[in-house]
């Protein structure tokens, strides 16, 4: 097996301070590439020494024969015939993406997020492709309140609520038909098997995700922790799934 794998990225930063404000701001380009190339050769007898392999020439087919029965019709041989695999497999992501967080005097944040990523992993159809990730949110460090002040034993308090959508791509599913290509262990032929169907409406694996939390850390945060409520909804999903047989 041998495998490449480029990674190309380019960003830019901005943040600044003045008076009660802050804000930071981040965009940038990512483009990816994954090439893997498998050769698989399977043989019997093999001599790491020497480099060399004895080729079996049982006749397991017929001994498996029910009505010779002399292994039995579930017997499966150890090793009978040599096997030859190989695959080559290539993919390319590019992607951008935004952030930004703005903080008022140490109290208040807001903060938002957006991506959108290309692949060929994705469907041919326009309306499934390029469709963004984002998520938004927002918090108050109740801490610095002034009311907060008589409590010098609370170092820390800060709630939070966020929303987002983010993606999940099954590098095992294709938009394309493909197929896979082997010897026939009878008689050395070669045979062809269909291994997925065509899907130009792949898409991204969504998750829809609200999140409301507290952080809080008392005592010289000596006691800290955090409390959370979410729920998560999962769209378009991949499964395997069963077809009816009388389709053909």
């Amino acid at each position: 097996t041998s495998s490449q794998f480029y990674t190309f990225r380019a960003q830019t930063q901005y943040a600044h301070e003045f008076g009660k404000h802050a804000v930071d701001v981040l965009a940038g380009f990512e483009y990816r590439q994954t090439h893997t190339k498998t050769d698989d050769n399977l043989l019997y007898g093999y001599n790491h020494q020497t480099q060399t392999n004895q080729n079996l020439q049982t006749d397991w087919a017929f001994l498996n024969n029910p009505t010779v029965g002399v292994l039995g019709s579930n017997y499966t041989p150890s090793g009978a015939l040599t096997d030859f695999d190989t695959s080559d497999v290539l993919h390319r992501y590019y992607s951008y993406y935004f952030t930004a967080n703005y903080v008022y005097n140490k109290l208040y944040s807001l903060f938002a997020s957006y991506r959108v990523d290309n692949t060929d992993l994705f469907g041919t159809d326009p309306k499934f492709r390029r469709r963004p990730l984002w998520s938004v949110g927002a918090s108050w460090n109740i801490q610095n309140e002034e009311f907060m002040k008589p409590y010098t034993w609370v170092n820390a308090l800060k709630l939070r609520a966020s929303y987002g959508l983010t993606g999940n791509i099954d590098s095992g599913a294709t938009s394309y038909l493909t197929a896979s290509f082997g010897t026939n262990v009878y008689n050395g032929g070669l045979v062809g098997y269909l291994d997925t169907p065509p899907n130009d409406q792949l898409r991204w694996e969504k998750t829809q995700t609200w999140n409301v939390g507290v952080d809080f850390a008392f005592f010289g945060y000596r006691l800290n922790g955090s409390v959370d409520f979410y729920r998560k909804l999962g769209s378009d999903l991949l499964t395997m799934t069963d077809l009816d047989p009388t389709t053909g």
